[in-house]
This record gives structure tokens, sequence and C-alpha cells, in this order.
């Protein structure tokens, strides 16, 4: 780098050669997984609901009730997710067609403050774990 000390020059664009692609394709990968294990958790709930619909009694089981909520925890982390992936794949995009460029200054100066890429990845981990906690509890109500 050469200038006076103290100015701020802008770093080059670098080629990110394959990884905007592996990272398209394992954002695709968990999307597709949590759908699976979405349609897992559904499939479970309608049998419960069938077999409620079959007994004597009026009304649902706890049982039940209990699937139906997992279902819609894992319906709402799996809209979370595609919409993380989404924003993702854009600020991604973004980057490797020179629309940004994460110098300092971008968010605030510093890299400890939280740019939009932190906010995803956080986002992202936490509708994982409340899906892995809707199915662990799908499993223990089947």
């Amino acid at each position: 780098m050469t200038g006076s000390p103290g100015v701020f020059q802008a770093p080059e664009p670098r080629d990110p050669g394959l990884q905007p692609e592996r990272t398209s394709l394992a954002w695709r990968r968990t999307v597709l997984a949590m759908l699976v294990a979405d349609l897992f958790i559904w499939r479970g709930w309608l049998v419960s609901l069938g077999a409620d619909s079959a007994s004597d009694t009026s009304g649902l089981s706890g049982r039940s009730l209990g699937l139906g909520l997992c279902a819609a925890t894992a319906a709402v982390t799996t809209a979370v997710l595609i919409i993380c992936a989404l924003v993702r794949l854009r600020v991604l995009h973004g980057r490797v067609h020179g629309g940004m460029h994460g110098g300092p200054g971008r968010f605030g100066g510093t890299s400890r403050q939280c740019g939009p890429g932190t906010l995803v990845l956080r986002a992202a981990a936490a509708s994982v774990v409340a899906l892995a906690i809707a199915a662990a509890a799908a499993i223990f109500l089947v």
C-alpha cells in the first residue's frame, strides 16, 4: 500500500472463484433438508388428526395439539431459513458482481459490529435450533 499514512485505500476486489457457487449449493441443500423434516412432522400431525377423528372422543388430544405446534414451528423456521438464504445469496451475488465490497465504514466502521451477513447467519442458526427442537418434540409425541 502506498500513499500517505492515515488515508484509507479501498482494497482491490478479489476473485472469489467458486466459493459463491458452493455457498449457494449449501444453502439449497439445507433448505431441502428442512423441507423434508417439515414433511415428516406435518405427516405425523395429520396422522394424529386422523386418529383423533376416528376415535369416539370429541375434540383434539393433547398429542395432536402438540404435534400441531411442532408443525407450525417447523413451517415458520423453514420460512425464516429460506428468507435468510435468499438474503445471503443476494448479498453474496452483490459482492461478486461489484455491488458491495466490505471496506471499513460499510456498516459502522469496525469489523466487530454486526453486518447483514452476521445477522443472517444468526437468524439461520436460531431457526435450525427451533426446527431441531420441534422435530425432537414431534418424535416424542408420536
